[in-house]
């Protein structure tokens, strides 16, 4: 991770250095030729750079030249006569211009690799246990030879006796509601009831008796014509299971017809 953020670190360099210098001596790149001079749009940087060069060059090394002398003498012989101070200063800008470019495309490269590289490295190391029992297919390869499906399962996270009975707490009410359905309240039962056969994300499950099936089938459908005018009192409970834990919940209801 610190080498992708070294090599974005570059990038964002380079680029803000080009922003603040592509127009550095923009009066040098007027009327160049464009097939002649492919990276002019990088000359203010490479001209920028060559001063900065040749002024610490300068303050370094006060009793030599400035000048690149080979490239001097021939440039004097293809244009005899002629000033070549400019021509010079142009050729040296277009070298550090592909110098430049290069430079970016390595890094770039060189971001793109590591990026790639942190993608391919990411193994799954361990396996979370959630409350349900989840399947997993992992593609392994053993030293870069063969490779194999595996297929792991992990089993429901368990609880203890403490922590079930607060989870059996925790969706009391839930329980209840959810039975309702339609209905206001379980003194005023009209509509079908909703047998869920389990609530939340911890796993737990419900199992449901009827104490009258007359009245109530196993569906949740009610028996109005078993109803008299006055109501009829009966009960459902609701048998939870969590793991090895059981516990019961009895729900006292009143049909009415």
């Amino acid at each position: 991770m610190n080498i992708i953020i070294i090599y974005l670190l570059l990038l964002i360099t380079l680029l803000i250095f080009f922003l603040l210098t592509r127009v550095y001596k923009k009066e040098f790149t007027a009327g160049l030729a464009s097939k002649e001079h492919p990276l002019k749009f990088l000359y203010g940087t490479a001209f920028f750079l060559l001063d900065i060069f040749s002024s610490l060059r300068k303050k370094l090394f006060p009793n030599h030249s400035v000048h690149n002398t080979k490239l001097k003498n021939k440039l004097d012989k293809l244009y005899s006569g002629k000033d070549t101070r400019k021509i010079e200063y142009l050729l040296q800008a277009k070298r550090i211009s592909y110098s430049l470019l290069i430079l970016a495309g390595f890094i770039f490269i060189g971001f793109c690799y590591s990026c790639n590289a942190l993608n391919s490295s990411k193994r799954v190391t361990s396996l979370q246990r959630t409350d349900e029992e989840n399947s997993y297919s992992f593609e392994v390869s053993i030293e870069d030879k063969e490779t194999h499906i595996v297929d792991i399962t992990v089993s429901p996270k368990e609880y203890d006796f403490k922590e079930s009975l607060n989870i059996f707490e925790e969706y009391r009410e839930q329980i209840v509601s959810e039975l309702l359905g339609e209905n206001k309240g379980i003194d005023a039962i009209q509509y079908p009831l909703h047998f869920i056969s389990e609530i939340g994300e911890k796993g737990l499950t419900i199992r449901w008796e009827i104490e009258n099936e007359e009245l109530i089938d196993a569906f949740g459908q009610i028996y109005p014509e078993n109803i008299e005018l006055c109501g009829a009192a009966t009960s459902v409970t609701a048998c939870l299971s969590l793991g090895e834990y059981t516990a019961s919940l009895t729900i006292p209801l009143v049909l009415v017809p």
